[in-house]
């Protein structure tokens, strides 16, 4: 079974002065981490600290919710910086002290970051069955289902499941494909 790599977008908040070769070389050590973890970087977004009170003020939470990645890599420079902010993503997300984090779509859904999940079953079997067709195996399916906006069909659950997928793309038995006894 090949391995899909999971698509990380990263928001990187600068709390000090910023020089052009600071940002270039957290640019390459984020990527070479990613691809060392078999993940691959689909966007880097610098925040220079101005001031952001809603989600749709992040360019990659903008990338997230267009179902584009499937996790958030926060970054906060210089590492040991403790002070408050004022900024609602740095505030939901980096506690003080900790100077980095990871989100996948559904724990920023439910951190009230991107827009709530859809329950349209039909569309998510639709989408499943052609990411299936193409190759991609269940856990791959799994995770762009949830970056997309499907909620997954068990209410409790945050996010799809192999096993959710595997009853998505059952085939239906219509009473006139039921077998003769």
């Amino acid at each position: 079974m090949r391995r899909i790599p999971l698509r990380v977008v990263c928001h990187a908040i600068f709390r000090s002065e910023v020089v052009p070769q600071h940002v270039r070389q957290l640019h390459r050590q984020v990527a070479t981490t990613c691809v060392e973890q078999g993940s691959q970087l689909v966007g880097f977004y610098c925040d220079f600290g101005l001031r952001k009170a809603h989600p749709f003020d992040y360019p990659a939470l903008l990338h997230l919710r267009g179902g584009r990645a499937d996790a958030l890599l926060l970054v906060r420079t210089p590492l040991l910086d403790t002070s408050p902010s004022p900024d609602l993503l740095e505030t939901l997300c980096l506690p003080p002290g900790q100077p980095m984090s990871w989100f996948s779509v559904p724990e920023l859904r439910s951190l009230g970051l991107l827009p709530r999940a859809v329950r349209l079953t039909s569309f998510a079997r639709l989408r499943a069955a052609e990411l299936a067709s193409r190759g991609f195996p269940p856990h791959a399916i799994a995770r762009w289902l949830d970056s997309e906006g499907f909620a997954p069909p068990r209410a409790r659950h945050q996010r799809w499941t192999t096993h959710d997928i595997a009853a998505l793309l059952r085939p239906v038995m219509t009473p006139e494909k039921q077998p003769v006894r």
